[in-house]
């Protein structure tokens, strides 16, 4: 935030905005002059530390508001109230209370308006039910607070003072968080040193004037449901550490128990997981936060299910005479139990893996496989993990009592220990001293045995110094503001130290530390290299600008795209060659290249908000700390690996190892440098897979107009030149020496050889409109067909045009070419399929209800899609081998094993592989939203599928 002072300016407010004449007459002035008072004051509805609360009236407009002034003379005070102003507009929730206006009053005072919300606090609410009872509507009215909560965590924002007064029901029911004067961005809050909130319903940390964050607000949001359950605000005493009171729902009392952790990171992470568990509860699923005993599994499957539940009461009372009727009812149910489980599980695995939580989602679909053997669901989710490459694990070192910070390529080690930075080299104990009262916040092990620490002293009071190896200072300086991001030269000499407000360089030829302040009021977030020269820093500011400093100066430039995808504070590394990986605090990670000035790859973060990044450029890999564990993100294909759950202090990179620091833990991943391909996101809409004909490569095309191809093996990624529009096919020669694009621009075709990834010239760069459909008759035939423009053949070694027989007809609904080469196969819309070379045309064979269709390897299986059903038929004689019916959202996408089997992709995102009989052998929910294209691999142990939500994978779908 820069000064304060400017308010006035900022809001552009007359001096008599606010008058104070009392009461409004309840006449509404026909008029309203710029000389009179905006807003006519009435009486005060409360006061805090900060500022009141008053009733007003706005002429103009004839509704009743509040407004809230800040103290008389306070400056503090006013700066607070207008932060609490710009933080509250800045959340745009029903949920959440309205900022209406701001100004200054006639005495020149800062005041915000707001709506008003007729009703009562949720404290009146819960002194209105029975003590001791929490209703649903009590659970209810959390659930409404809490996902307002969620919003404000979603967008940067902690409450800090959420208590049952600031939680407000209206008469019309709506539920309402108020009061966010307290409220501070996440970086700030983690700053701690603020002892602030409402006695009772204040977490640990707050109340210790500790470093915060959302996970306070969830031990509040913890205090209010302990309130509708206790009747009372939780005490040391009174936590729900035991068994709850009588009538409370034991399931409600774990969420209580959960949210009220002393630790953080015990608590849910953010106000998110306290919602989901509210609503799992409210719906009569399972609660994370709570461990069912079998009665209660079964009373949560009778109130999900009362017809049963009723059936086994009665059963109870005539067990005398009923009793093998109880026991078919009691077996029913058991099995309907049974299968109620499973389908939670499923449901659990499917939502971990689209949030590429592979442990969970591996996790919960084995135990659905355990409970259903033969379920498609379970199968399909372990089928899109089962390519995910292993990442080797090994505990060294540490288990001293030392907390690790850091450590080397030489086996140097740097850690805390009671009030002492140590530097660990073998069994040898070096003292580093800092001065009296400062703990390292950041320590960085640099060549030539130099240590760069950051360290914090009283009053958050931030240093910087650079030790010698033996504990002697080189240099030492203060630093403006918190910790943000350090990054170290390529050659491990060169340093830069972002702070909120300045960035401090040390170059290794002159070891002083140098500041400069290269973002406009002080919004510096994120500092990074560019290039492997020396000398030279990339910084990323606030307002997405990016600037360049080196000896000689700074020059800057925006990077507008990022809007999108860096929405809050971020942490970022980079890759020394003008692109970086940064993650947000809203838990996304983006790959930017910082000299073209855009995004090349965006993706959620499977491990929440993200607090660190570290990069491995030789293995194409970033290592992403986030809230809820640690993962690797291979950011040339866009694809997580080795996501786990656990918390990490902080990592360190050397070569190709990761090492991971949990308290005086230190465990070692070795990142491979190449490994199997199971999945990519880039943000774009993913349009076709199709393999090349030894199965060793996959192409992908997208909306923006690009090829990736990917090796299955080795993950390697190339990417086409050129961006030709939004890609409607891609095929692959017979011989697979060259690769065809069509696209949907105007002369859309492109052809490459692969070993180069060179673009051939020729006559279809000019021929046709647009490239519906690409491929080959021959390695030296290709064919494209547009838009009702007719069928064109190129020679690809010329590049110049080949007669072919026309095409019996117009609207051409999908073409597939035989990988082999020598035929194609159409299919017209409403009438039927015909196949063609490049001498004949065969005759319409009838399929009137077809829209989609696809050609086994060998070409000698042809699969025909409708809209629920699929036809496989013989390919020389046309005979039909098997039609079955496939339930379900619209298929889009079909393809054909040589086996028989048959892949569907459907408008839903759901992929399904059919048995050669028609039977269900796996599904799998593959997309978040449309499915783009699915494909078998020559060898039929690979199905590739892409999705309109930019996520390509490839399932294992046999051995």
């Amino acid at each position: 935030m820069g000064d304060d002072g400017d308010f006035r300016s900022t809001f552009a407010g007359d001096a008599s905005l606010l008058g104070e004449v009392g009461e409004p007459s309840g006449e509404v002035p026909r008029e309203v002059t710029p000389s009179g008072p905006r807003y006519v004051s009435g009486g005060e509805l409360g006061r805090g530390g900060m500022g009141r609360v008053h009733a007003a009236f706005d002429p103009l407009l004839s509704r009743q508001i509040a407004v809230k002034v800040a103290r008389a003379a306070d400056p503090a005070a006013e700066r607070r109230l207008l932060e609490e102003a710009r933080i509250t507009a800045g959340l745009d929730h029903p949920g959440i209370i309205t900022v209406l206006d701001a100004g200054a009053d006639a005495e020149g005072r800062p005041f915000y308006a707001m709506r008003v919300v007729a009703g009562r606090s949720f404290v009146e609410e819960v002194a209105a039910a029975p003590p001791g009872r929490a209703t649903r509507r009590h659970v209810r009215t959390l659930l409404a607070a809490a996902q307002a909560v969620a919003y404000a965590h979603e967008h940067g924002v902690v409450h800090r003072d959420l208590s049952a007064s600031n939680v407000r029901v209206g008469d019309r029911g709506e539920v309402v968080v108020m009061d966010w004067g307290l409220a501070a961005r996440v970086e700030d809050c983690a700053r701690g040193g603020l002892r602030c909130g409402t006695p009772g319903f204040t977490a640990p940390e707050l109340a210790a004037a500790e470093p915060s964050g959302p996970a306070s607000d969830v031990w509040s949001l913890g205090a209010l449901l302990h309130l509708a359950l206790a009747g009372r605000a939780p005490s040391v005493e009174g936590l729900p550490l035991g068994a709850p009171p009588r009538g409370c729902p034991p399931a409600l009392w774990s969420i209580a128990r959960r949210a009220l952790a002393h630790a953080p990171e015990d608590r849910y992470p953010s106000a998110a997981g306290f919602a989901d568990d509210l609503t799992a509860w409210l719906d009569g699923t399972r609660v994370s936060a709570h461990r069912e005993g079998p009665w209660e599994r079964v009373t949560r499957f009778g109130r999900r299910n009362p017809l049963a539940l009723s059936l086994l009461a009665g059963g109870a009372v005539l067990v005398a005479i009923l009793g093998s009727v109880l026991g078919l009812v009691a077996q029913a149910a058991k099995q309907e139990t049974l299968a109620a489980t499973t389908q939670l599980l499923l449901d659990a695995a499917r939502e971990a893996l689209l949030e590429d939580d592979h442990r969970k989602a591996l996790e919960h679909a084995r135990r659905a496989l355990n409970q259903a053997p033969e379920s498609p669901d379970a199968r399909g989710v372990l089928a899109a993990l089962a390519a995910l490459p292993e990442v080797p694990r090994t505990s060294v070192g540490g288990r001293d009592g030392c907390a690790t910070f850091d450590v080397d390529a030489a086996g140097r080690r740097a850690c805390f220990e009671g009030d002492q930075l140590w530097l660990v080299d073998g069994g040898r104990r070096v003292a580093l001293p800092l001065p009296a009262e400062h703990r390292p916040v950041a320590v960085r092990l640099l060549a030539g045995g130099r240590v760069l620490v950051v360290h914090r002293g009283p009053r958050l009071v931030h240093m910087v110094s650079l030790l010698a190896g033996d504990g002697a200072s080189l240099a030492r300086s203060l630093m403006h503001g918190a910790l943000r991001a350090m990054d170290v030269g390529a050659d491990g000499r060169d340093v830069v130290v972002a702070g909120s407000d300045e960035i401090l360089l040390v170059w290794d030829s002159e070891p002083e530390i140098q500041h400069a302040v290269p973002c406009r009021d002080g919004m510096t977030r994120l500092a990074v290299w560019l290039g492997p020269e020396p000398g030279r820093v990339g910084i990323l500011c606030d307002d997405h600008s990016f600037v360049h400093v080196t000896r000689d100066g700074m020059t800057s430039g925006l990077v507008p795209d990022l809007t999108y995808l860096l929405r809050g504070p971020f942490a970022g590394a980079g890759l020394r060659d003008g692109r970086l990986v940064v993650g947000t605090i809203e838990g996304r990670v983006g790959l930017v290249d910082g000299e073209r000035r855009r995004i090349l790859a965006s993706d959620a973060s499977p491990v929440g908000p993200v607090r660190e990044v570290r990069v491995l450029p030789e293995a194409q890999t970033a290592v992403v700390v986030g809230e809820r564990g640690h993962a690797l993100w291979r950011y040339e294909i866009g694809a997580w690996a080795a996501v786990d759950p656990r918390r990490l202090d902080g990592v360190a990179v050397v070569g190709e190892l990761v090492h991971a620091f949990t308290g005086d833990a230190v465990e070692t991943l070795r990142v491979p440098r190449r490994a199997s391909w199971h999945r990519s996101a880039w943000g774009e809409a993913r349009t076709v897979p199709a393999f090349s004909p030894d199965g060793v490569t996959l192409a992908l095309g997208d909306g923006s107009g690009s090829v990736d191809l990917f090796g299955i093996a080795t993950g390697e990624a190339r990417r086409l030149p050129g961006e030709l529009g939004v890609v409607k096919a891609v095929a692959w020669s017979p011989s697979g020496r060259h690769l065809a694009v069509g696209a949907s621009r105007d002369f859309g075709i492109g052809v490459y050889e692969v070993a180069t990834l060179a673009p051939l010239r020729g006559s279809w760069q000019v021929a046709t409109a647009r490239g519906r459909h690409v491929g080959f008759l021959s390695d030296a035939l290709l064919v494209t067909i547009a838009w009702g423009d007719g069928r064109y053949g190129f020679d690809v070694g010329t590049g110049r045009p080949v007669g072919l027989p026309p095409m019996p007809g117009e609207d051409v609904t999908d073409v597939v070419f035989e990988p082999k080469g020598g035929r194609l196969w159409a299919l017209f819309d409403g009438h039927g399929v015909f196949w063609a070379t490049a001498e004949e045309v065969a005759e319409v064979r009838p399929a009137p209800y077809a829209r989609a269709l696809a050609v086994s390897h060998d070409g000698r299986l042809l699969a025909l899609a409708e809209a629920g059903a699929v036809e496989v038929r013989d390919t020389a004689s046309d005979a039909v081998r098997v039609r079955y019916e496939a339930p379900g959202a619209t298929i889009d996408a079909v393809h054909v094993a040589d086996d028989g089997r048959v892949a569907l992709g459907r408008r839903d995102g759901t992929v399904e592989v059919r048995a050669s009989d028609g039977a269900l052998a796996l599904r799998l929910t593959a997309h978040g939203v449309r499915t783009g294209g699915v494909a078998f691999s020559p060898d039929g142990t690979r199905l590739a599928t892409t999705g309109w939500d930019g996520v390509a994978r490839v399932l294992v779908v046999g051995e």
